[in-house]
């Protein structure tokens, strides 16, 4: 859980409560905002609480996996990255796979 203040025409706090990847990248998971942090946001009669430990949770965040491969092959700087990236989506989503291998490494580099 981490916060800010809020300055300006929507004064406040944002509140946001944040994951850790496996690669030790911090991502948002849910966000709110509001007026002040009294004890009233403590006592709340409704909780919400998430969990990776459903089986339907896969299913429903599901080509999430898949698009991340997609802007890591594109991000790739070096032909020999882009083909092992490549290789790894092959592994992961064929579909995806076979529609940009249809694509070729253009990435100029300047050094």
């Amino acid at each position: 859980m981490d916060g800010c203040f809020l300055k300006g025409s929507f004064v406040g706090h944002l509140l946001v409560a944040v994951g850790l990847d496996p690669n030790n990248r911090i991502f948002p998971i849910a966000w709110a905002t509001v007026e002040d942090l009294g004890i009233s946001a403590a006592n709340a009669s409704a909780y919400t609480f998430m969990s990776d430990r459903d089986k339907g949770l896969a299913a429903a965040f599901k080509g999430v996996e898949t698009s991340y491969n997609i802007w890591r092959i594109a991000r790739a700087a070096r032909v020999e990255l882009f083909s092992l990236r490549l290789e790894e989506l092959k592994q992961q989503d064929l579909g995806a796979w076979e529609w940009i291998g249809l694509k070729s490494f253009v990435r100029l580099m300047h050094d």
